[in-house]
């Protein structure tokens, strides 16, 4: 060890002087035998300064040769030229000292600070394990005091079982190598203490033995160790597992989960990022591919699914995420990202979507089957019920054209002939809300008569305008429009409190567009999902049915607008099977 500084800072310049002056009464008496050494004795006056007191006693003393050189032993001596020289020569020499002194000066500093607040156990030994020197930290862990510990073997604190182990570490020490232990020790309180140990050879037959308390670092394992297990736990139960690739190296690294996920056998190294195209069906390879590109240039996260397939034909969903890394450089780097086993959600999603496709076939089939009746039983009425109303009306007036009845048969015969009309009109009206007449004649003629027979009914305002030519319209779409319109109108009527209706009408090359905007007060869409409220329910699902789309924006105070389109050839349309 490096023995510390013997003159306090008080006292250094003083000593220093001291010194000096001893040294140049000794070089005033070699004078006279030595003529040409004058500056002998205050080399060793200046080290002696410098190593006992520092950068300020060594300067001290070297000023104070220089003084004694110039006062008393140069004149007459040297020209002045040579004694310039000569106190140049000494005065960088004693530099020189100084500071060679003052680095070490420091650093034995340095050391005394590290030593005694190192949070690790540090002793030196000597060759026989006997403790020299002893920090504090090494005093608490042992629960000795330091005159207890001075002197004392160390291994009289090491658990029997690690003695034989501690001393071939020393041994290692000895021949320069530098051994880590992890060993145990007994304090006086006769508590077991698991350490690492470590060993280095210093001179003089000296061991540096420094005892790190492993109980921390044990603790953050154990702890590093459960968070992990409970990671991948909640990983394997979330059947979710996480990646990363190095793109430099080409390292990939993956969860114990993602082993699971993708049947690959944990006990080779993961597929590389172009090995894992295998896996991905024919349309998710190419979405990845894109995908991966995307996030190896600009690192913008992204989600989506994808299908894969396992050598024996089973096909899996996994739902993907991935990421860029940048580096110091601002440049990707790594890539890191997640996936999880979404088959049985996606199964049931798929069964669901194929239920709600087959719900609304059947909601379709039931209303083309209703339309058809409707349009049976108008026709019945129309034909039949028609026909023989009017067979009643022309023999009424034929009884009161041949007959000269009494006054009072002929006021029942009257009353007859308009209840007649009466019910002719009734069931021209039933018929026709049955189905309108209109229909068969096209969507255009069948949307006219309804706006001029709405605008009579409800006294309010509506104009219908006609984009392009009609078609050749199926009756299912011709029907589906002419009902999705018609009931607009209706809750245009009841709830809307509506002003003014416009109706815009648009024949394209393959689709039909309608819009229907009114100025009426408007309502909150999330009201109208109550129960028993189907008119919005039952207008999306006509146009659903056709393959087509709908949509309503409306406010309160700012009017409704519904607008939908429909595709005038899809053979995904149902058609009623007639028998």
């Amino acid at each position: 060890m490096i023995p510390p500084r013997r003159f306090p800072p008080a006292l250094a310049i003083p000593a220093a002087a001291s010194l000096t002056l001893i040294a140049g009464t000794l070089q005033g008496l070699l004078k006279s035998h030595a003529p040409g050494a004058i500056w002998l004795l205050f080399y060793p006056a200046v080290y002696l300064s410098s190593w006992l007191g520092g950068l300020i006693a060594g300067v001290t003393s070297a000023v104070v040769s220089i003084a004694i050189v110039w006062l008393w032993m140069l004149p007459g001596s040297l020209t002045l030229p040579g004694a310039l020289l000569a106190t140049a020569v000494f005065a960088c020499l004693c530099g020189l000292i100084c500071y060679s002194h003052e680095r070490g000066r420091r650093s034995e500093q340095r050391l005394r600070i590290l030593f005694a607040r190192s949070a690790d156990a540090i002793i030196v030994a000597d060759m026989f394990g006997c403790c020299r020197a002893i920090n504090p930290s090494a005093c608490v862990m042992l629960a000795y005091p330091r005159a207890n510990l001075i002197g004392q073997s160390i291994f009289g604190f090491v658990a029997p079982e690690d003695s034989e182990r501690v001393k071939q570490a020393l041994d290692l020490a000895r021949q320069g190598g530098i051994d880590r232990l992890d060993i145990h020790i007994v304090n006086a309180l006769a508590e077991s203490i698991p350490v690492e140990l470590s060993t280095n050879a210093l001179s003089g037959d000296e061991w540096l033995i420094n005892i790190r308390d492993s109980r921390p670092r044990k603790e953050a394992e154990e702890s590093l160790l459960q968070v992990r297990a409970e990671l991948y736990e909640a990983q394997r139960l979330a059947q979710i597992g996480n990646w990363q690739w190095d793109m430099t190296s080409d390292q990939m690294k993956w969860s114990p989960e993602l082993f699971r996920i993708y049947r690959w056998d944990p006990a080779k190294a993961p597929p590389s990022i172009d090995e894992l195209e295998v896996f991905y069906a024919a349309q998710s390879r190419e979405s990845r591919k894109t995908a991966m590109q995307e996030v190896m240039t600009s690192g913008k996260p992204y989600t989506a699914e994808r299908e894969i397939v396992f050598p024996d034909g089973m096909r899996r969903w996994i739902l993907v995420t991935n990421e860029g890394i940048r580096g110091p450089d601002g440049k990707i780097t790594k890539l890191r990202g997640t996936a999880q086993d979404v088959t049985d959600r996606k199964r049931m999603e798929l069964q669901l979507i194929d239920s709600q496709s087959e719900l609304r076939e059947i909601a379709a089939h039931r209303e083309l089957e209703r339309e058809e009746e409707r349009k049976a039983i108008a026709r019945e009425i129309h034909d039949e019920l028609g026909q023989l109303l009017a067979a009643m009306r022309m023999n009424a007036v034929q009884i009161q054209a041949h007959c000269s009845p009494a006054p009072a048969a002929r006021v029942h015969l009257d009353d007859l002939s308009k209840l007649v009309q009466r019910m002719f009109e009734v069931v021209r009206s039933l018929a026709t809300s049955l189905r309108p007449a209109a229909l068969d004649l096209g969507l255009v003629s069948a949307l006219e008569w309804l706006v001029e027979d709405f605008s009579i009914r409800w006294e309010i305002p509506c104009k219908l305008q006609i984009l392009g030519d009609e078609p050749e319209l199926r009756d299912a779409l011709s029907t589906a429009v002419f009902r999705v319109v018609q009931e607009s109108l209706t809750n245009a009527a009841k709830h809307a409190q509506a002003h003014q209706i416009d109706i815009q009408l648009s024949f394209e090359a393959q689709l039909v567009r309608v819009s229907i905007r009114d100025d009426g007060c408007g309502f909150i869409p999330e009201q109208t999902n109550r129960p028993g409220h189907f008119g919005l329910i039952g207008m999306r699902e006509r146009i659903l049915s056709l393959q087509g789309h709908i949509d309503i924006k409306t406010a309160p105070g700012q009017g409704t607008q519904v607008a939908f389109e429909v595709p005038i050839n899809d053979s995904h349309t149902l058609t009623l099977q007639k028998t």
